[in-house]
């Protein structure tokens, strides 16, 4: 007795539209997009770090913490916990630093930056 297989191609095609549906992101989201979405370079000779602040002992993202990068360049993170620094100079290095309000700090540093964006989460404690 020969035994056939079918081939469920409706299933299918219904979990890979499913899978697809699923791989949006939140477009509003500073450096956010969804997946498949990038956006442009920054303007030639620049850069931009971008990303979230998050309480290192919970793992929830802070909102309000100060975060510098190398030049100065500085922003506030939203109640998501995203912040964005544009403006850097094209090869800048150094560190971005976040600082709460309660004391907490975070700091990583950075290789030579390329003209391109970034994307960094810095723990603070």
């Amino acid at each position: 007795m020969r035994t056939t297989l079918r081939r469920p191609r409706a299933s299918l095609a219904i979990l890979l539209v499913a899978l697809a549906a699923g791989c949006g992101g939140d477009a509003s989201a500073p450096g956010g997009g969804g997946a498949g979405t990038q956006e442009a370079p920054p303007p030639a000779g620049t850069a931009v770090v971008s990303g979230t602040t998050v309480d290192a002992a919970t793992g929830e993202p802070l909102a309000g913490v100060e975060v510098t990068g190398p030049g100065g360049g500085s922003a506030v993170s939203d109640v998501r916990g995203r912040f964005r620094l544009e403006g850097l100079s094209e090869g800048a290095s150094g560190e971005v630093v976040a600082r709460a309000a309660d004391g907490r700090m975070g700091s990583l540093t950075l290789r030579p930056l390329a003209n391109a964006r970034l994307e960094v989460v810095l723990y603070l404690r």
